[in-house]
């Protein structure tokens, strides 16, 4: 609630970040500087699994994330003093966490001044499992072609299934892909120039949480990214 209070484009995350202390944008970019460090020394977290280049529009300079804020149940920000188990970034780390649903299926759509998205999530097995489905499509590109124009288009999905096989232990399966397209030819008077670019970006995980004691918890994840 707090998130999507914040005034932020587009029901953007990555933009209300920008709005904490210690952190600043600019005014083009969901990509953001944590107390003066570059925008890449900061760690994106999902669930677990960091994301490189979590971004669409990345020939508007990272204009957008390719998370949805409605998948969202908390996100902790940190800006200095953070533990070894992050590793291998200067400034800060973004580390977020999905909602885990229960309860019977239920669905949603939703349209915003940049995106179209629909999604669903459930319990099933009595409450032991958890599913989640989210699917956006940017609406840039369909304003500009009823304008005559061009203009990006892009597109993410995220999906989440959770079980827990005893009360000790637990398995997580998740998958996140993006695509972006854009195409733009200017004609001059003597010379046509030509932009034709493709990003995809697909994120596969599994993780195992095993609780062993009371004062011992084991987590074992295998993931999969791949970018072009």
């Amino acid at each position: 609630d707090e998130i999507q209070a914040l005034p932020h484009l587009g029901g953007d995350f990555f933009r209300a970040v920008s709005l904490a202390p210690g952190i600043t944008a600019n005014d083009v970019s969901a990509q953001f500087h944590v107390r003066g460090g570059r925008r890449d020394e900061a760690q994106v977290l999902l669930d677990g699994q960091e994301l490189f280049e979590a971004y669409h529009l990345k020939d508007f300079d990272n204009a957008l994330s390719f998370v949805s804020s409605s998948t969202l149940r908390r996100a902790d920000l940190i800006t200095g003093g953070f533990a070894a188990e992050f590793g291998d970034r200067m400034s800060g780390v973004l580390d977020m966490t999905t909602v885990t649903p229960s309860g019977s299926p239920r669905g949603h759509v939703g349209i915003s001044s940049l995106n179209l998205e629909a999604g669903g999530s459930g319990g099933f097995a009595d409450g032991r499992g958890a599913w989640l489905v989210e699917l956006r499509r940017g609406t840039t590109d369909l304003v500009d072609k009823w304008l005559g124009n061009e203009d990006p288009s892009y597109a993410d999905a995220y999906a989440k299934l959770e079980y827990r096989l005893n009360d000790r232990n637990s398995l997580r399966f998740h998958g996140l892909f993006s695509d972006d397209r854009f195409r733009y030819e200017e004609l001059l008077e003597d010379e046509s120039k030509q932009t034709d670019t493709r990003y995809r970006s697909a994120y596969f995980w599994v993780g195992h949480t095993a609780v062993l004691g009371d004062t011992l918890l084991v987590e074992t994840a295998l993931s999969r990214a791949g970018l072009d």
